[in-house]
């Protein structure tokens, strides 16, 4: 029987633990580097993306793409942070990061945008609050 050491001194079976203390141990989840998709990923919670996807991806939380990760999709997410590759557009409605390393190939749309020295990206890029533009423009 596996255990859980909880506090550092309490061991709780693993079969006896309630689902709010599971959830708790998996705040995200791992699409690991041996695995390609084929069309559109969900979720709600933290994703960490090392394999390859062709499609789509909406998450409302954060994505990470891993160095390993090879994406012709597009992202839509509140975080999104590319260290490897993507081909497609994102859309990250509090923050997009490409650090060093990180290849994106798209456009990008959000209100914060950081591309750190040694990334490299090929796009165009729309910050701010669209709708405040389509007000000020009447």
């Amino acid at each position: 029987m596996a255990f859980l050491k909880k506090n550092n001194s309490e061991e709780i079976p693993m079969d006896s633990m309630i689902e709010s203390q599971a959830v708790e141990l998996n705040k995200n989840s791992l699409i690991g580097k041996t695995i390609f998709i084929k069309g559109v990923v969900k979720a709600d919670e933290e994703i960490i993306i090392e394999g390859r996807i062709e499609g789509n991806v909406k998450v409302g939380n954060k994505v990470i793409v891993g160095e390993k990760g090879d994406l012709k999709a597009d992202i839509e997410a509140n975080e999104v942070i590319v260290k490897g590759r993507v081909k497609g557009n994102i859309n990250g409605s509090k923050r997009v990061e490409i650090i060093p390393g990180g290849y994106l190939k798209g456009n990008i749309s959000s209100p914060k945008v950081v591309i750190a020295d040694g990334a490299v990206f090929k796009g165009n890029i729309s910050m701010g609050d669209i709708d405040e533009d389509d007000e000020s423009s009447s």
